[in-house]
């Protein structure tokens, strides 16, 4: 997978802060909490959490020793994305701070219940949808057979 979504420009707003944008074109699949599809910068805490919900985030994240703000005032997806971002943050200043203890904080902070509750709740949606598919298949087919007769 791609490591890192690259770069294609900087800019500074209004109050001098630098912000860099990137190609949304560079991010690679993913898979959201609710199994729908979804674009992340393929890095190694998007690969971690990917199909983690709001409560499953909250938990890792308190594991890390990351204090939340109240992100209540947004929807859930921006919720997860702001949660996301903090635990990315405290995963690359640990990683500063002393080399692969980040990475393996997060990776001990991800219990093996939520990895197999997420792995559940998305092969459950994956299987849903697959019915509705076979479904959808199934009652095309029987028009055909009757617009034949």
């Amino acid at each position: 997978m791609n490591a890192k979504a690259e770069e294609v420009a900087v800019e500074e707003n209004e109050d001098g802060v630098r912000l860099n944008f990137t190609k949304i074109d560079e991010y690679v699949p993913g898979t959201s909490a609710s199994g729908k599809r979804t674009k992340n910068n393929g890095d190694a805490v998007a690969q971690a959490v990917e199909g983690f919900n709001e409560d499953e985030l909250t938990q890792v994240a308190g594991k890390l020793g990351v204090e939340l703000k109240d992100y209540s005032h947004l929807n859930v997806g921006m919720q997860i994305m702001n949660i996301r971002n903090r635990i990315r943050g405290a995963v690359n200043a640990l990683e500063k701070a002393e080399e692969g203890t980040g990475l393996a904080k997060l990776d001990k902070s991800i219990t093996k219940t939520m990895r197999n509750a997420v792995t559940k709740r998305l092969a459950a949606i994956q299987k849903e949808a697959e019915e509705r598919a076979a479904a959808k298949a199934a009652k095309a087919a029987e028009a055909e057979e009757a617009e034949d007769a």
